[in-house]
């Protein structure tokens, strides 16, 4: 799952011709059976977490979950019970008040053509 802000889609970081490409990507990988993509709408923006993050959950049981968090300068990992807990807890909120996928996809796509 993953799950981006409204506002990415508006940032033409190098350009329209670069934003019109990750929209392209991110609408292709929206075609895959195993990823779910949501947008968090602007109204509910900002509300359930504080920045960028990555939680990162791996199949083989001895690994533990970790968040990732970057920053101006570094990154910080991560690993304890509570700190996993308090990030799994954001992406919950976030999935929920994000749009749906289907949702999701129509506003890249509408997004992709006002460019």
């Amino acid at each position: 799952m993953a799950v981006i802000d409204e506002s990415v889609l508006h940032r033409p970081i190098g350009g329209a011709k670069v934003l019109k490409a990750q929209i392209d990507q991110l609408l292709e990988l929206t075609t895959l059976s195993h990823i779910a993509l949501q947008v968090v709408p602007y109204s509910v923006s900002g509300y359930h977490a504080e920045g960028a993050f990555t939680l990162l959950s791996f199949a083989e049981p001895e690994l533990p979950n970790i968040a990732y968090i970057e920053h101006l300068s570094g990154a910080l990992y991560l690993e304890k019970l509570d700190e996993i807990e308090t990030y799994s807890r954001a992406l919950d909120q976030l999935a929920v008040v994000g749009e749906t996928p289907d949702a999701s996809r129509q506003l890249l796509a509408k997004r992709r053509a006002e460019i």
